[in-house]
């Protein structure tokens, strides 16, 4: 299967999640990547870490949001920001699924051009 989408764009929307699963992961947790294609280019990144609070869970996309957590200090709180204006730009949605303590999963669809 190939694809056409905004290769600059979808390495963002990558990195900003991975790097968010690494940095709100617990000491030996797992991350998960599951990528696929069903209508649309279908990724998820599930974390073991230390989850999202339920009081936030509406405001992570928020500018400035971030979850408190050990190394988190150069947290600008703008990633999830950014991440939903690139998904949306390229037609696509982002949801999530988090248990404060146990982890989360970020679950992304996008439009993309089968060649």
């Amino acid at each position: 299967l190939e694809i056409i989408s905004n290769e600059e764009l979808t390495y963002l929307i990558w990195l900003n999640l991975i790097s968010n699963a690494i940095k709100y992961n617990v000491e030996n947790g797992q991350i998960t990547i599951n990528l696929w294609y069903d209508e649309g280019l279908i990724f998820e990144i599930i974390d073991t870490g230390i989850g999202i609070k339920e009081e936030n869970n509406m405001t992570i996309y928020n500018h400035f949001y971030y979850e408190e957590y050990k190394n988190n200090s150069n947290s600008t709180g703008l990633g999830l920001n950014i991440v939903k204006k690139i998904v949306e730009k390229l037609n696509g949605t982002i949801s999530h699924e988090s248990i404060e303590g146990k982890g989360t999963k970020f679950y992304i669809k996008i439009k993309v051009k089968k060649i």
